[in-house]
């Protein structure tokens, strides 16, 4: 099922429109292992009771719901698994080495803060604000380049929820157990929501995220082609990396056959109508630009975009040029004067007497 919701248009044409994209699809198998899962095992129920989900085996499972790493080792491949940490820091070496031979390039770390925290940057569907933190660890990459991708962040800046994929299949890390006593979560509106886009949502998400403009789109296994929302085809052979150009419903074909359809939208930002902090114009932007606040803006423009100014040339062009014309006209007219004046006894001989008179 896909579609769009449309607003009112403004001058801000771009986000006028929202697209969507969902796959019906039939309960998800989810098995749960682990000890301390009473909040998850009650959650994963209130599912199953609304056709959100089943209970399965381990084999049959499409979403492992692993508690301090348990079934990690023996999960179907292709499976996606969500790692919950244990409530007893003590067994985070037996969770990391789970991690580790499953090949999910992330480990857990003792948080050595203390104190109640919430969540600052969230990219979830699920509504995080009103979330409490008293107890969780911190999540940590293994080498140097960062995997995956970070859906959730605390207010002290430390990964709470991580995504990405694995050899074995997706993987979903949370930062800190689920149970009264680390979390509010448990005993909150959100949780309910938040288990559901975990086992029944993100799994089909390819890497659980939403998608904007300019995201590279993932592309399942079979697909030789990507069709924008504009008809226009652009190969998609295995390795090929397509990216979203403009937003719309994109479709993922095989030869002529549908396999996945997503959506693309406009990044929120976009539809925010606030001024753009200084400091996220220079991450933007960097070093290598000039900036011009109010008091700065005339001279900017007049004085350094357009160069040095030069009507003091001109100006002082102008007045050697009257002086110049003035000096001139003066010597013009004195060599006037000098060439039409009589002189004295310039016009022949002078007699005193009358003229004589002709024959």
């Amino acid at each position: 099922m896909s579609g769009y919701a449309e607003i009112d248009p403004d001058a801000l044409r771009g986000d006028d429109r929202r697209f969507f994209s969902v796959s019906v699809r039939p309960p998800v198998g989810v098995s749960l292992r682990g000890e301390g899962g009473f909040f998850l095992e009650q959650a994963i129920e209130v599912l199953a009771r609304a056709g959100r989900a089943q209970r399965t085996a381990d084999a049959a499972a499409q979403v492992l719901l692993s508690v301090g790493g348990e079934g990690l080792d023996g999960r179907p491949g292709g499976s996606a698994a969500v790692v919950v940490p244990p409530s007893d820091g003590a067994m985070l070496p037996a969770l990391n080495r789970q991690l580790l031979l499953a090949e999910i390039p992330w480990r857990y770390e003792s948080e050595p803060g203390a104190g109640e925290i919430g969540v600052a940057d969230n990219r979830l569907p699920v509504a995080l604000d009103e979330v409490r933190i008293v107890r969780r660890y911190r999540l940590v990459a293994n080498g140097e380049e960062a995997a995956g991708v970070v859906q959730a962040t605390l207010d002290s800046g430390e990964p709470w929820i991580v995504t990405g994929s694995a050899p074995g299949g997706p993987y979903l890390l949370l930062g800190s157990p689920v149970d009264a006593e680390a979390t509010s979560l448990a005993v909150s509106a959100p949780m309910l929501p938040l288990v559901e886009w975990m086992v029944s949502r993100w799994p089909f998400q390819s890497d659980g995220r939403s998608f904007t403009v300019g995201d590279v789109l993932p592309i399942p296994a079979g697909v030789d082609a990507v069709a924008d929302a504009a008809g226009a085809r652009t190969p998609a052979g295995p390795g090929a990396q397509v990216v979203a150009r403009g937003p719309g419903l994109h479709r993922f074909l095989a030869g002529d056959s549908l396999v996945r359809q997503v959506a693309v939208n406009p990044p929120a930002a976009e539809s925010i109508l606030e001024p753009i902090a200084e400091s996220a114009l220079d991450g933007l932007l960097g070093d290598d630009y000039d900036r011009a606040d109010a008091s700065s803006w005339r001279r900017l423009v007049f004085a350094s975009r357009q160069g040095t100014e030069v009507w003091r040339w001109l100006l002082a062009a102008a007045l050697v040029l009257l002086l110049l014309e003035s000096r001139v006209a003066a010597t013009g007219r004195r060599t006037s004067s000098s060439g039409g004046a009589t002189m004295p006894g310039s016009r022949g001989p002078s007699a005193s007497g009358p003229l004589p008179r002709a024959g």
